[in-house]
């Protein structure tokens, strides 16, 4: 599993998935963890994980916020609390991809709605909010994600040719076949995107391959593989709309 910005990111499977499986911290780190934050004393990484998924008996709000609380000081210094808390997320995290990434290909849902938490979880104002922090989190989350899923919806109807994919995404633009494969040819031959970057394209927005499994090839985070589909696409739009594909 490969790290990037800090955290483990999906490759084949949704980065849920993958923390959702991730070995826990171990019991030596989680001890240097528990002398920091006394909050955590009494519990190891699963119990943590059990009381704030709400396994057990009901806990009340002032020792969910400071298990919380203790998480996100620890996450600050130590990248494997941050994955813990998101862990202990996770539900909350599941719940509004549920409700909001629909029209997103499974895995860049999850990779983005994660992404958006960590960068949360980094600058997570204690001082200022330090009650009901799960809410707080994962509210200023959601905010982030449909943000930038909005972004991302409107620079693919900005910069992708309605002729490449319609409305309804890849599994109709695949249709296209042949005629597709020509427009990347000439496109090519014209100097205005490169095989790789064609390639790109083609199997993220025509075949349907997730996004982070194809940044996994490419040796790239996820964020930098969209980067570079956006100035590849914005390049071909330019030419399209100027009339040189004809």
């Amino acid at each position: 599993m490969r790290v990037v910005g800090g955290h483990p990111e999906g490759t084949a499977v949704t980065l849920i998935d993958t923390l959702e499986r991730a070995p826990m911290a171990n019991r030596r780190r989680f001890a240097i963890w528990s002398r920091r934050e006394p909050a955590l004393g009494g519990l190891d990484p699963a119990g943590v994980v059990a009381v704030l998924h709400d396994r057990g008996r009901p806990v009340d709000h002032a020792r969910r916020d400071g298990l919380l609380a203790a998480l996100v000081r620890l996450a600050k210094v130590d990248s494997e609390a941050g994955v813990l808390l998101v862990v202990c997320l996770l539900p909350g995290v599941k719940a509004r991809l549920r409700s909001h990434g629909r029209g997103l290909e499974p895995a860049e849902a999850a990779s983005m709605m994660v992404d958006a938490l960590w960068e949360r979880i980094a600058r997570y104002p204690l001082d200022r909010r330090p009650a009901k922090i799960a809410a707080n989190l994962l509210d200023d989350t959601l905010a982030d994600f449909i943000a930038a899923r909005d972004r991302q919806r409107a620079w693919t109807n900005h910069t992708t040719p309605a002729e490449f994919v319609d409305d309804d995404g890849a599994d109709e633009a695949a249709g296209l076949g042949g005629s597709v494969e020509v427009v990347w040819h000439d496109a090519e031959r014209a100097g205005v995107v490169s095989a790789a970057d064609a390639g790109l394209i083609d199997v993220t927005r025509l075949v349907g391959v997730p996004m982070p499994t194809v940044a996994r090839h490419l040796g790239v985070s996820t964020a930098a593989a969209h980067k570079r589909r956006q100035r590849a696409e914005a390049r071909l739009r330019a030419w399209w709309d100027d009339g040189s594909a004809a």
